[in-house]
């Protein structure tokens, strides 16, 4: 059952099957006659074919999420059980927002990184807000995020704190709302916006969403960093990026619009489990690499 579970995350992932047949390394009819046995074990339908490939239903979504975090899940127990069997190579996971891997941020963390060669690094995206949950449930050693309130934070992590995360709405440059010096929410009300988040969940990027846009406007939601910023590209659709991402943002011709209000800043940091020396370690060399940066 795995390997269908596998295999249908890959569909997900293309949202074609020929290309994921092609991934996958078996025929097309294989992968089609595979995804039918899994709907037929779950009862339900998990994709219709398009135009342009394949849409996931309802139920599709729930599993192709789900799927995710069980493949993550089967990749950390093969890369325990390896470590248990050659006992040669520490192994880290870091899990993290899109902050931390697509901006000028991934060079400080490469760096600390590259001075342990004797340990395999293992490194994903994941939502933000719930990186405190992946590392309770032991699902990654350091977790780089949003830091969350000290009501709700575990007794059993760490928390470093790193920068502001501050966010605010991007265009293509060439966007009519340009033309005002000065931009209100009203401003904002008659354009489609493009949400960027990790998974499907509640998210803080819905937080923001929801403070400044009626639901009905978001026009598309996306996984991908580089997906989002090529919806809003040459459009006149709407994106809320964290300004770190402003560099990459420009590299796609959007910038900043001029809003007199502004958006709701977390406490971006690296957060370990206290009982996990190894990630203590790493943890420490990771944020005093951004101190003596800003020094």
């Amino acid at each position: 059952m795995f390997k269908l579970f596998n295999q249908f995350k890959i569909v997900g992932d293309l949202k074609n099957i020929t290309k994921a047949s092609k991934v996958i390394g078996i025929s097309q009819p294989t992968l089609t006659q595979n995804i039918s046995r899994l709907e037929q074990a779950l009862g339900v339908t998990l994709l219709i074919r398009n135009k342009t490939g394949i849409e996931l239903t309802e139920a599709g979504k729930t599993l192709y999420n789900n799927a995710i975090e069980t493949v993550h899940s089967y990749d950390r127990l093969i890369s325990v059980a390896e470590k248990l069997q050659h006992h040669t190579q520490d192994t880290l996971s870091i899990k993290c927002g899109f902050n931390w891997t697509h901006t000028d941020f991934f060079e400080k963390i490469k760096t600390v990184i590259n001075s342990h060669q004797h340990i395999k690094f293992n490194i994903n995206n994941a939502e933000i807000i719930s990186l405190p949950d992946e590392l309770i449930k032991n699902s990654c050693d350091i977790a780089m995020g949003i830091i969350p309130n000290r009501l709700i934070q575990y007794d059993e992590i760490d928390y470093l704190p790193v920068f502001k995360n501050k966010a605010t709405i991007y265009a293509n440059k060439d966007h009519p709302l340009f033309i005002k010096s000065s931009i209100t929410q009203e401003d904002l009300i008659h354009y489609k916006w493009v949400v960027l988040r990790f998974l499907s969940q509640y998210t803080m990027m819905d937080n923001l969403y929801n403070y400044i846009v009626n639901p009905e406007n978001v026009h598309c939601v996306s996984h991908s960093v580089t997906v989002s910023l090529n919806l809003v590209k040459d459009t006149e659709y709407l994106i809320v990026l964290s300004t770190h991402l402003e560099k990459l943002a420009n590299d796609y011709q959007l910038r900043a619009l001029p809003i007199e209000f502004k958006l709701p800043e977390f406490n971006g940091g690296v957060m370990y489990l206290k009982k996990n020396s190894l990630a203590k370690e790493i943890a420490k060399e990771i944020v005093e690499k951004f101190e003596q940066d800003r020094a």
